[in-house]
This record gives C-alpha cells, sequence and structure tokens, in this order.
C-alpha cells in the first residue's frame, strides 16, 4: 500500500542526509573522493554514476543550473507549470526569442527540458530549493 511506496523514498532522503554528513568531513570527502575514482572508470556504472553526479551538482555544486525557478505558461490562459530557468541563450539552435527550461517530475528523480518562448516564462523569486520541494513533493512542500 501507501506504506510501501514511501518506505523507499525515506531511505533515499536517509541515505542522501548520511552521505551529506559523511562528505562534509575531512575523512568523509578523502573516502568519497575514492569511491568517485572507482565508479567513474567501472562502464556500465560509470554511465548512472556521471549522470546522477551531474544531476545533483546542477542543483547544488559550485556550477548550479538550477538557480532560476520560473512559472511557464503552457499555453495561453491555460495550465502552467513550475521549473527552471536552465540556459537563456538558444541562439545556437536558431531559437534567440526562447528559452531552456527543466521540468522535475514529483516524486520522482526525472524531468523534462523543454524549450519555450521567453514570454511564457516568469522568474519567481523564491529559493532554488523551495521550487525543487514544491514540484518534487507534488505541490505540498515548499511554503
Amino acid at each position: 500500500g501507501a506504506v510501501q511506496r514511501v518506505r523507499p523514498k525515506l531511505m533515499t532522503v536517509a541515505m542522501i542526509t548520511l552521505i551529506g554528513f559523511l562528505a562534509s568531513n575531512y575523512f568523509g570527502y578523502k573516502f568519497f573522493v575514492v569511491i568517485d575514482r572507482i565508479f567513474a572508470q567501472l562502464p556500465v556504472v560509470k554511465l548512472l554514476y556521471s549522470a546522477i553526479k551531474d544531476f545533483i551538482l546542477a542543483f547544488a555544486g559550485e556550477k548550479r543550473s538550477f538557480d532560476k525557478p520560473a512559472i511557464v505558461e503552457i499555453t495561453a490562459g491555460g495550465p502552467k507549470v513550475v521549473g527552471f530557468i536552465t540556459r537563456e541563450d538558444l541562439k545556437f539552435l536558431s531559437l534567440s526569442e526562447h528559452v531552456a527550461v527543466y521540468l522535475p517530475q514529483s516524486y520522482n528523480f526525472a524531468g523534462q527540458v523543454m524549450i519555450f518562448p521567453s514570454e511564457r516564462v516568469t522568474p519567481i523569486d523564491i529559493e532554488s530549493s523551495k521550487a525543487m520541494a514544491f514540484i518534487v513533493s507534488g505541490g505540498v512542500l515548499g511554503k
């Protein structure tokens, strides 16, 4: 039932918290440097590990990509979604009046990058972590 669906998510949050705690001290840092090197060399693991690592660094690393929360109007006067502007210059795609917006999925570590006309994207003045909490929780969190 519902408890069985929530338990893996709670375990994931607990694991992320533990990893963050370990990485925040010197010995934990050294341990993760070694683990990072090992994972980066394993053929199949490398692909998945690199994707997850890039996603986490995009949200919390020094080169954050998810630091511009925005509301996107899908159709004129229609539904709106909360996402993150990840790229404002799309001239290389011949789309100078468009922006790239990452739309995370609720209760999932997945999402889509979609391209919208700039006039349909409105930046919002809230912390990125609150916007992500709102999206990932299905609109329950993020007060």
